[in-house]
């Protein structure tokens, strides 16, 4: 079982996904958000890292399942790997479109869209969520996260 690595994949990808665009449309630059990028997915690694592996620690205390069971069902590296990886590759399709051409709204708008609707009507195909509902529930929450954030850089 790989619950761990599948939960930090998810995670990992949906705030890489939500924190470049909230990044983008705040208002900075490539620069900024190729920063953003790796501090981001670094952190998230690290993050998950320490969780499974605390997680891990609290179970081998009081084991229910054999330790050598408890070890491969709370990998961390497994865990901090997948998390890096999704991060980075979530965050990077957010600023895949602002590489040839700056900031062109219209086409990133449709972009960053279609990709935040993807990825919540697909990311837990055994649940009453992995379809449309799930798409458009990511896409209002994005949205409106990303109206925020716009109305901030703005603002600053």
């Amino acid at each position: 079982m790989h619950h761990n690595r599948i939960r930090a994949a998810v995670m990992g990808g949906l705030d890489g996904v939500i924190t470049l665009l909230l990044v983008v449309v705040g208002g900075l630059g490539i620069r900024e958000a190729l920063l953003v990028l790796v501090a981001g997915a670094l952190s998230m690694g690290i993050a998950e890292f320490a969780s499974v592996s605390a997680q891990r620690d609290a179970a081998l205390k009081h084991p229910i399942l054999p330790v050598e069971s408890l070890r491969k069902e709370f990998n961390p590296w497994d865990a901090g790997i997948s998390s890096f990886l999704s991060f980075a590759i979530g965050g990077g399709l957010m600023i895949l479109p602002l590489v040839p051409h700056g900031h062109h709204w219209d086409s990133y708008a449709w972009v960053l869209g279609g990709i935040l609707l993807f990825m919540g009507g697909s990311y837990d195909p055994d649940s009453k969520y992995a379809n449309l509902k799930g798409g458009f529930r990511l896409l209002a929450l994005g949205g409106m996260a990303a109206l925020i954030t716009y109305g901030l850089g703005q603002l600053l």
